[in-house]
């Protein structure tokens, strides 16, 4: 019997990937079975049934009968998404492809309606699993979030200043002056195939009742007022970030 093995780990991990194979391996071995392919799926949620590269293959390579058997951690690598999963592994089945997890160290079997039904409840016990941390992953960032901390990944362009003193102080962003440099070139270099776009520039300056051309930070300032609770009363509205030009064309316009 031809074996393969599948590794998945939601967020980028090769020691974690590394690790499962290994397992893998090792309970591959016990069995007197030696795996022959390794598929795999670095930093993908198991909610995602699409865009999993090596789930995809994994699943055309069964349907190929490319291999007879899989070994994997737990069925929660499949997918922590209840119904797919179940689902797949149904699909596995009627490919004629067996199952095996190396945790617990059985076959996954669906040949009765029991077995079927425990392995629904495995599965939804990794979904109802996965909701629960993204949750409180939620509630953690919020916190976070309103006591000043920074979250999430650093946007291109900007730095971390800690306000603060200790590693848990609160920090803001601020400029990085070089990808800022960067960042203008790239609008300058896409907005220079606009034709006349220099006239434009000068026409607009002179137009505009502030007398100049709107920069990043006009924007940037714009857009971090209305995220603040200073424009909580703010809905619905278009604002329009151009120095009165707007109000001054419409007035041209109907003139």
């Amino acid at each position: 019997m031809r074996v393969v093995s599948y590794s998945r780990k939601s967020q980028e991990s090769e020691e974690g990937i590394a690790r499962q194979k290994t397992l893998s391996r090792e309970f591959a071995e016990s069995k007197g079975w030696v795996i022959t392919d390794e598929y795999e799926d670095d930093g993908v949620s198991g909610a995602e049934f699409h865009a999993r590269p090596g789930f995809a293959r994994l699943m055309a390579d069964a349907k190929a009968k490319c291999f007879g058997a899989i070994v994997t951690m737990s069925t929660d690598r499949i997918g922590r998404e209840a119904f797919r999963t179940n689902m797949a592994l149904l699909e596995l089945a009627e490919c004629g492809v067996r199952v095996f997890t190396y945790q617990d160290r059985q076959e996954v079997k669906l040949s009765s309606p029991i077995e079927k039904q425990m392995v629904s409840m495995r599965n939804y016990a990794a979904e109802d699993f996965r909701a629960q941390i993204a949750d409180k992953t939620k509630a953690a960032m919020l916190v976070k979030a309103r006591a000043g901390r920074a979250i999430g990944k650093l946007p291109y362009g900007f730095d971390l200043k800690r306000v603060g003193e200790g590693k848990g102080s609160p920090a803001e962003y601020v400029v990085n002056e070089t990808e800022r440099a960067v960042v203008e070139r790239v609008f300058t270099l896409a907005a220079s195939g606009i034709k006349d776009f220099g006239k434009l520039q000068a026409e607009f300056a002179a137009a505009a009742p502030i007398r100049r051309n709107i920069t990043i930070d006009d924007v940037g300032n714009a857009a971090a007022f209305l995220l603040s609770d200073l424009a909580a009363g703010i809905s619905a509205e278009i604002v329009y970030v151009d120095g009165g030009f707007s109000q001054v064309g419409m007035a041209m316009a109907s003139g």
